[in-house]
């Protein structure tokens, strides 16, 4: 808001000015101070943001900060977040949550995520080997229970960690898997309709409508489609 001084970031520093808004991940080394006199007039707040054992904001690639361009919004952010917090409202503890999500997308739909690094947690490990599982068995009938059985995961569980992680249950997944080798095979291969079917594990009668309705073309259209691009 005010004030000067400086801000240590994994090495990197700052001199932060009135304006900035700065998302700093726990668990990284920070430090900050003042310069003479003039200290800092700012708000801040701490928080925990994880999926299982992965910290999340440890796993975004993001700048360190971002230039605001309305101040009054951001500020009115903060003061609701304080009112809740003090509050012993019935409902105040989710409206922090809500206030602090309103914060994070501000942040994030001004600075971009430039990518996701999952690399690391013993979770991205089980989803990676539950995607290889998926991709070397595809042309199989794979249930939630055959998936988590890959990890020796509760079924349940697995669900919710993996649509946590990755966005979509594991069957929506493995649909959107399927059709993406069926485009694949489409395009590149003289293989009937119903054994491209067959080779991506769904059933001739069905894949037709499930492709339709996720390309918005039947495959015999998608494949006239393609060849007429070529010509």
């Amino acid at each position: 808001m005010e004030g000067e001084g400086w801000l240590r970031i994994n090495g990197a520093e700052y001199s932060p000015k009135p304006g900035q808004l700065f998302l700093i991940p726990e668990g990284v080394h920070q430090a900050h101070g003042t310069v003479g006199g003039n200290t800092f007039l700012m708000y801040w707040c701490h928080f925990s943001a994880g999926v299982s054992d992965l910290n999340i904001l440890q796993a975004l690639e993001k700048p360190d900060y971002i230039n605001v361009e309305e101040p009054d919004k951001v500020v009115r952010l903060f003061k609701d977040l304080i009112h809740y917090h003090r509050s012993d409202e019935l409902l105040a503890g989710w409206k922090v949550n809500s206030v602090l999500l309103e914060l994070l997308c501000y942040f994030f739909e001004r600075s971009g995520i430039r990518r996701v690094n999952l690399t690391g947690s013993p979770s991205h490990q089980a989803m990676e080997t539950v995607i290889r599982y998926m991709e070397e068995n595809i042309s199989k009938p794979l249930s939630v229970k055959d998936l988590a059985k890959q990890v020796h995961l509760n079924p349940n569980y697995f669900s919710q960690l993996f649509r946590n992680m990755l966005g979509l249950s594991p069957i929506h997944y493995l649909n959107r898997m399927r059709m993406e080798e069926a485009k694949t095979l489409l395009a590149g291969t003289e293989l009937t309709v119903s054994e491209i079917a067959s080779r991506v594990g769904i059933e001739p009668h069905y894949f037709s409508r499930m492709f339709k309705m996720q390309e918005g073309h039947s495959p015999s259209e998608y494949r006239k489609m393609g060849r007429s691009k070529e010509v």
